[in-house]
């Protein structure tokens, strides 16, 4: 029998056009700016937008200092209303995939949702120790989504 898997499912609506959202989670100078937890910066990013292509967010802890590296491959590119890709953490045995829907509310809102699936219900010590666990994942796409929605504000 299969192990049971967790995920994480949110949605947020953002105020702006479906382009400009999908712009956010593709290009890597809007990558730069908000792809990490609160508490945390992205030092370097690298896409390569395209299916089978690779992806790497490296995230800096503000108070330590320590930079993670999450990577993955590009599953489904659909501009501008999907988008699916692995996620793996250098030093974790998980790998997990991400999803992120785009639906156009109005000219100037797009709801997003989120599903990262694939969390194991019993995490390792290490992935316990570094955050990579589904509650963590659940929190950090939280407070990242909140500094994406301060940048398109703006």
């Amino acid at each position: 029998m299969e192990e049971q898997k967790k995920q994480v499912i949110l949605t947020r609506y953002f105020p702006t056009q479906i382009e400009r959202l999908w712009d956010a989670f593709t290009k890597k100078e809007d990558l730069l700016k908000w792809h990490s937890p609160q508490g945390m910066t992205n030092p370097h990013v690298e896409v390569d937008l395209r299916v089978g292509g690779k992806y790497a967010i490296a995230m800096k802890y503000d108070e330590t200092g320590e930079v993670v590296t999450v990577r993955g491959i590009y599953k489904v590119i659909e501009k501008p209303t999907k988008l699916v890709y692995s996620w793996k953490w250098d030093g974790s045995e998980e790998e997990t995939e991400v999803s992120f829907l785009f639906s156009k509310v109005s000219e100037e809102e797009t709801m997003l949702t989120l599903i990262h699936s694939g969390f194991s219900l019993y995490p390792t010590e290490s992935d316990k120790k570094n955050n990579w666990t589904h509650e963590s994942h659940s929190q950090g796409w939280s407070t990242a989504f909140d500094k994406l929605g301060n940048i398109l504000m703006k």
